[in-house]
């Protein structure tokens, strides 16, 4: 039920209908039906990149999703996201999904979000040490900010521009007036 409300909420918030582009999944499940994934991207024409860093899960990825490589960015420094974009031909991702990583700051570390037009960054966090030195990294270093929290997830926008629907706000009138 979480992945389903992940899913569904970057959906609100970047409609893949609206315009074509493309995105990352790192961590991607080898799943398709209420995961946390991108796949409603991938439905709609948009390049999205799966990585899987376990070969077991990596070999079950390959049966649902259309571009996928067997990739660890945790723990071979040698592996970055930025050095395999380089060898794609996908100029632009306007979301980063990371989820299943046990070191996603790891992960953020070795990818550029300006020099890919990133806008959105979501992240599963394994422990609240994790979520501290990937937001030194998002926050500080990538000049995003704390969006909002979905479920087990945070997102992390560049611009934040898009507003969260009218019907989930909740509006605080002049309480006191001098």
């Amino acid at each position: 039920m979480a992945e389903k409300l992940i899913c569904d909420r970057l959906v609100e918030i970047i409609d893949p209908k609206s315009f074509k582009s493309g995105a990352l999944e790192y961590g991607a499940s080898e799943f398709w039906i209420h995961e946390n994934h991108l796949f409603s991207y991938e439905e709609n024409n948009w390049r999205v990149l799966c990585l899987q860093p376990k070969e077991e899960r990596f070999k079950e990825l390959r049966l649902y999703r259309r571009l996928c490589k067997l990739i660890d960015c945790e723990r071979d420094s040698s592996n970055t996201i930025d050095g395999f974009l380089e060898t794609t031909n996908v100029p632009e991702i306007k979301i980063l999904l990371i989820k299943q990583s046990d070191l996603p700051s790891k992960v953020l570390a070795g990818f550029s979000p300006e020099r890919w037009g990133t806008e959105l960054i979501c992240v599963e966090y394994p422990s609240l040490f994790e979520r501290q030195e990937s937001e030194k990294l998002i926050l500080d270093k990538m000049g995003f900010k704390h969006y909002e929290s979905i479920s087990v997830s945070e997102v992390y926008m560049k611009n934040i521009s898009i507003k969260p629907k009218e019907d989930k706000q909740h509006h605080v009138g002049k309480i006191f007036e001098v």
